[in-house]
């Protein structure tokens, strides 16, 4: 289960230093911009859930 939450985080990670502005771009160039900022937000919110779920089941086992 740590491996999938590290490789949400780094996918996350690689992504975003892959997005680039859409500003002055055709429209599907646009689309397609917007598409992978898009993937990024919902990589990394599913990063954060699996992050407070091993919290939350872990919490005992934590000295925090």
């Amino acid at each position: 289960p740590y491996v999938v939450t590290v490789l949400l985080l780094i996918a996350a990670a690689l992504l975003e230093t892959q997005t680039t502005q859409y500003t002055g771009a055709g429209l599907l160039t646009t689309v397609g911009h917007l598409a992978m900022n898009f993937a990024v937000q919902l990589i990394a919110i599913i990063a954060m859930r699996s992050i407070g779920l091993f919290c939350r089941h872990y919490n005992c086992h934590l000295a925090w």
